[in-house]
């Protein structure tokens, strides 16, 4: 279903893809720390989603930011509950817009790199950094018959739906990009420290080691795991890397440590078998010579591909190639952002549009009032009228209007209240932006996707204690373990 009101505008080679205006009577919600609201939507056509809108009520005594994010949803069309769900999250502040009812909030997710599918379901969920009731987000309807408004108090409950409204949002795509790069934090990291017969496993430190010891019966071998389940079910992946940053080098005048990365299907939960995983080689570092450098290790996207729609984790394990020489890593745990590992993939998906979107005759949004005259309910790609749209009262409404085929496509309408909802006591016509059948690909710009949270193993897991510092190197004169006085 693609919605479109009166007035929209085109940003760059984006369009308007689905929308909920204010119109009727509208409520509004309080956005809170504790009372968080979210909106599902389904994409009309293919493409990279580029910018999301919301509609917001502020008080003059509003303060804090609204945390605005976007997130993947269950197999039930719910917004996601974990932060592994979140495709990405900015927080806006009071300060920074202005109260009024016409999408005072915008937000630009081109850079998230998110491709989606003519039929996906996405969130838009708005939370606060305080308790003050001060925002507010506009509600009507329900109206918005591809999507549900949740609620939900606090991160850790489940969303609820709230029958009784929707959410105002407006979302843009650009249906020309097809191909994209996603960044991807992991749900943990760890090291497993293997001494003689036993083993012991380490989510908690700011490093990851990698070293072994044949002379020492020692090694250390990091673990990575990384939720992939949020790409679509359809990606093509054309290549992958693991960025790594170094904290500790252990290497001498001519020999310099490296590690092979080994993958296999994971659970997202640390669990000892994770340390023992078989050899399945898909990406080496080469060489690694500096500290304090980004590493970026090629993976082969064929193995990623196969694991799309099989499991919803990539695991990886990171194992040394070099006697006595190794390297430690900043890890999840690290407070710098930048320094922490991430997973980046290179994906595109199948140009298809064959038309717009077209939900359940079931689920056809219903005929509303208000203020005596007729507010239209929203058109689907192709339909006719059954009757003129007629604006017979004063107050000011919003009418969608109907796209009559993609050959021609304008509406045309007795009367429109554009967005600023101003009266209109004339006919307008409004040009929409046709599909184009053969999408050509632009590359998008990468972003680091939202910080996911670290997952505790369920055994027993000891923290070496180590903090390294960021400048930290180790340059021996001679071979030693890494383990001897680094751990």
């Amino acid at each position: 279903m693609l919605l479109l009101a009166a007035g929209a505008e085109a940003l760059g080679a984006s369009a308007i893809d689905q929308a909920n205006p204010i119109g009727g009577v509208a409520n509004a919600r309080n956005v809170t720390s504790i009372n968080h609201y979210a909106q599902t939507f389904t994409a009309g056509r293919s493409g990279l989603l580029t910018r999301i809108d919301v509609d917001l009520f502020k008080d003059t005594s509003a303060s804090g930011d609204v945390i605005v994010e976007l997130r993947a949803v269950d197999s039930s069309g719910n917004p996601g509950t974990t932060p592994t769900d979140v495709l990405y999250q900015t927080n806006i502040n009071a300060s920074s817009f202005a109260n009024s009812s016409t999408y005072n909030v915008s937000v630009d997710v081109s850079g998230a790199g998110i491709l989606m599918n003519q039929g996906d379901r996405a969130a838009i969920s708005l939370r606060r950094t305080t308790t003050s009731t001060a925002i507010k987000w506009w509600v009507i309807g329900p109206t918005y018959a591809p999507g549900q408004a949740f609620t939900r108090s606090g991160l850790t409950s489940l969303w609820s739906p709230l029958a009784s409204n929707d959410a105002t949002f407006r979302t843009w795509a650009d249906n020309d990009i097809l191909s994209a790069s996603r960044s991807f934090s992991p749900i943990f990291d760890a090291t497993a420290e293997f001494n003689g017969s036993t083993f012991t496993l380490s989510s908690s430190d700011f490093a990851i080691g990698v070293d072994r010891s044949t002379s020492f019966n020692s090694e250390r071998r990091g673990i990575l795991e990384f939720p992939i389940y949020t790409l679509p079910s359809n990606a093509i992946i054309h290549s992958a890397s693991l960025q790594l940053t170094t904290a500790v080098l252990v290497e001498s005048d001519t020999i310099s440590p490296s590690v092979s990365i080994h993958g296999y299907a994971a659970n997202g939960q640390l669990d000892f078998a994770d340390a023992t995983v078989p050899l399945n080689l898909i990406g080496q570092s080469g060489p690694i010579r500096d500290t304090t450098a980004l590493i970026s290790v090629p993976l082969d996207p064929a193995y990623i591909q196969s694991l799309l729609g099989n499991s919803n984790y990539l695991g990886l394990s990171a194992r040394a190639d070099v006697e006595d020489y190794g390297v430690q890593f900043w890890s999840s745990e690290y407070p710098s952002a930048s320094l922490r590992p991430q997973l980046l993939i290179n994906y595109e998906i199948p140009a298809v549009n064959n038309g717009d979107y077209t939900p359940t005759a079931a689920s056809t949004p219903p005929t509303m009032s208000c203020g005596g005259a007729h507010l239209l309910r929203p058109f689907r790609l192709g339909t006719a009228p059954t009757e003129p749209v007629t604006h017979t009262s004063t107050t000011p409404i919003m009418i969608f209007g109907e796209i009559v085929s993609e050959t021609s496509p304008e509406v045309e309408a007795k009367c429109h209240s554009a967005v600023q909802r101003v009266r209109c006591p004339s006919p307008v016509r409004l040009g929409l932006r046709s599909s184009r059948p053969f999408p050509r690909s632009r590359s998008v710009p990468v972003a680091t996707s939202a910080k996911s949270s670290l997952v505790q193993g369920a055994h027993a897991v000891q923290s070496n204690g180590y903090r390294p510092e960021p400048t930290a190197r180790r340059r021996p004169l001679y071979p030693r373990p890494m383990n001897s006085g680094l751990s």
